[in-house]
């Protein structure tokens, strides 16, 4: 799918296309653009919203920046932790997957999901997340990610945690110029196994 084409089911379209069109800028002609691309200044606009989390192995990824309005939301500043480890268990695998394909294929990926945060409040929450390459052999391990809430939808009881994913509504491939999975590679990535 266009990553403009993406983005219709967005609450705030316009958002994640100046979002993309950075990100295109910062790409320069090449698939992805490596971390050392980021330009701090351009980004400003995004940055309280932004995440920059590496992918370890199957069950580690690393959050390594958390912006400052990511972490209200969440409760506390999760750099240095596992994104995995906030996760609904029954989302678990099926995000892993997601974010491994991210940086594999390489692709964007656009959902929209729930997010149960612990201090009680259900929001319908949307993200665009984007490969980055780093380090000197240009390889594809990091993913730059902004996060929009879209609305609260609910209020519960709090808890110790948030969860992040509790329920998802939707996930689709952003093209980046690599081609996007069918949409059954897309279910088996959902599928537990």
């Amino acid at each position: 799918m266009d990553a403009r084409t993406s983005l219709e089911k967005s609450a705030a379209p316009g958002r994640l296309r100046a979002f993309l069109d950075l990100y295109d800028e910062m790409r320069d002609g090449r698939l992805v653009p490596h971390r050392n691309d980021l330009d701090l200044r351009k980004l400003s606009a995004f940055l309280t919203d932004l995440t920059l989390m590496e992918i370890e192995d199957d069950a580690t990824i690393t959050y390594r920046l958390m912006g400052s309005d990511v972490a209200e939301r969440m409760g506390a500043d999760l750099t240095g932790r596992n994104f995995l480890e906030f996760l609904s268990p029954k989302e678990r695998r099926g995000t892993a997957r997601a974010m491994d394909l991210i940086v594999s294929r390489p692709v964007g990926l656009f959902s929209i999901y729930l997010n149960q945060y612990a201090r009680g409040v259900l929001s319908r929450n949307e993200s665009i997340m984007l490969p980055l390459s780093a380090g000197d052999d240009d390889k594809v391990t990091q993913i730059i990610g902004l996060h929009l809430v879209q609305t609260t939808v609910n209020y519960a009881t709090a808890g110790d945690n948030t969860i992040i994913a509790a329920d998802t509504f939707g996930t689709e491939p952003v093209d980046l110029g690599n081609g996007v999975p069918t949409a059954d590679e897309i279910a088996r990535l959902r599928a537990v196994s």
